[in-house]
């Protein structure tokens, strides 16, 4: 659902700027680090992107990728000090 939701944000947007390769940059903008990462690459040695594009999305991607991972390890780092018992009911 989460994807699907992404993908119809980032679509329209893709189809006006990106033309034929829509539904390409549309998976690359809406997916997670790793699928961003390799949709780049294949971008760039396809000839899709250039050299300057495949670099601002690498970027972009790691720099989005980041900003959860650090999100998730902040939650994790919370709950640990809240203690095993913390929130739960008997």
């Amino acid at each position: 659902m989460k994807l699907a939701c992404k993908g119809a944000a980032v679509y329209p947007l893709a189809r006006r700027w990106a033309g034929p390769h829509a539904m390409f940059a549309t998976l690359l903008m809406s997916t997670g680090l790793t699928f961003g990462t390799i949709s780049a690459t294949y971008g760039f040695t396809a000839g899709i992107i250039t050299r300057a594009q495949f670099s601002v999305l690498i970027c972009v991607v790691v720099g989005l990728g980041g900003g959860a991972d650090r999100d998730r390890a902040a939650a994790v780092r919370a709950a640990h000090r809240r203690g095993p018992r913390a929130g739960r009911t008997a």
